[in-house]
């Protein structure tokens, strides 16, 4: 009787699988897998190729899908990744050619996460990159406050922290392919669409109004005409541009934070409000993506739990996130899921 109940029970998980759409069967493999959390990389957002490289199409950064130390046998990745302190891993990484090419270096950790599976256990899409370590993996970023650490992903469960330089970990490498003549990208994410009015990002798929609003979009010198408008909280949350525009939540808003020549030396990341430091330029932002923006605080939509009073905004002169006053006036600058 047991064994006709797992014969049954076989049975019912061979018709469920059979019945699903295949599209929905590939879309990410996982040792375990987690259906009450997103997929964040599907594996319709990569090219693989038979060379053991990966192209991931939202970044345009090719992988390699292997750990350093595995060998790629033109289908899976055999052995295990070898580990390495934060120094080597930078060293072997100015030394390393693999599939042709002698540019490889170590991911900076937003570049890093941007390929943690979420919604597997352990965090990574094996389809993509197969027998992944569950563990630690190096990221190029130092930490800011600390020279003695640095930043590093897990992919035993997807969070991001520092540690100290002398650790050892694992390694996978990163390039970013030739610009061709072609290339539209601004700063290798920013996309103009449609009038040019509007910059599409990448990395993250929103749509952002490349003016602030109250400025008017100059198609001809490819600029932002006349001053930011200053709004109340509740006056910035309440506008309904014509487009699907709203204000952007905090972390949205911090995405658009750049430092140029300081640290950290990248775009704005989830959950890190690490200012600016160094001989950075002002507005802490792509200006040649968002012309004639000021070095001011920016409204998001984010209120603040913990004081009904008070709404999240980031700052442009030196990248900050903070609270304040609603009934402050502070410019706004408005995003849309992309089209």
């Amino acid at each position: 009787m047991l064994l006709r109940i797992k014969f049954h029970m076989l049975g019912i998980v061979l018709m469920v699988l059979i019945t699903l759409p295949a599209a929905v069967l590939a879309d990410v493999i996982c040792m375990r897998q987690d259906p009450s959390v997103p997929i964040t990389t599907p594996t319709t957002d990569f090219i693989l190729h038979e060379n053991g490289v990966a192209t991931h199409t939202k970044t345009g950064l090719m992988w390699m899908r292997c750990s350093l130390g595995q060998i790629w046998d033109n289908n899976t990745c055999i052995g295990d990744a070898s580990t390495y302190t934060w120094v080597g891993a930078l060293q072997t990484a100015q030394n390393t050619e693999f599939a042709g090419y002698t540019d490889w270096r170590l991911p900076n950790r937003r570049e890093l996460m941007s390929i943690v599976e979420r919604s597997c256990i352990p965090s990574a899409n094996i389809t993509v990159f197969p027998n992944t370590a569950s563990t630690a993996f190096w990221s190029s970023s130092p930490y800011a406050r600390d020279g003695g650490y640095a930043w590093h992903v897990t992919f035993n469960a997807g969070y991001v922290n520092y540690e100290s330089i002398d650790n050892n970990r694992s390694v996978r490498l990163v390039r970013t392919p030739d610009s061709s003549p072609d290339d539209d990208l601004i700063a290798g994410r920013y996309l103009p669409i449609e009038d040019g009015s509007i910059i599409r990002d990448i990395t993250t798929d929103l749509e952002w109004q490349r003016c602030s609003v109250g400025q008017t979009w100059n198609s001809a010198q490819q600029s932002c005409d006349g001053e930011a408008g200053r709004f109340t909280w509740d006056d910035a949350i309440a506008l309904t541009p014509p487009g699907g525009f709203r204000l952007p939540n905090r972390t949205e808003l911090r995405s658009l934070v750049y430092c140029s020549t300081g640290l950290p030396q990248e775009f704005g990341m989830e959950a890190d409000f690490t200012f600016c430091s160094g001989g950075y330029h002002r507005p802490t932002i792509v200006e040649q993506a968002f012309p004639n923006t000021p070095s001011s605080w920016f409204w998001s939509s984010s209120p603040n739990a913990y004081n009904s009073g008070h709404a999240w905004c980031v700052g442009f002169d030196n990248g900050p996130v903070s609270h304040y006053y609603k009934y402050y006036a502070y410019r706004v600058r408005l995003v849309r899921a992309r089209q």
